[in-house]
């Protein structure tokens, strides 16, 4: 088998499929290494997606409350719907 630095392979995305050529007797190695790689990505994804949620409720907190300043301006100054 070849040294560990010669067993570097670039993985693509197809689709839904990530694809990585690879020569059989070395499959095992660079599975293991694909579990990892995807583990620690969703683990990255899932921390930008709570803090996209945790922007989109703060922008919606925002618009809401700039909603209501605007309608109790409107009161105060007299204008009608």
């Amino acid at each position: 088998m070849d040294a560990p630095d010669s067993l570097w392979r670039t993985a693509t995305v197809e689709g839904e499929h990530i694809v990585l050529e690879c020569p059989a007797d070395t499959l095992e190695i660079h599975k293991a290494d694909l579990d990892e790689d995807v583990a620690n990505t969703n683990a990255v994804y899932r921390k930008h997606l709570v803090a996209s949620e945790a922007r989109a409720a703060k922008a919606a907190v925002t618009a809401k409350g700039d909603r209501s300043l605007v309608r109790e301006w409107r009161k105060k100054l007299g204008f009608t719907d």
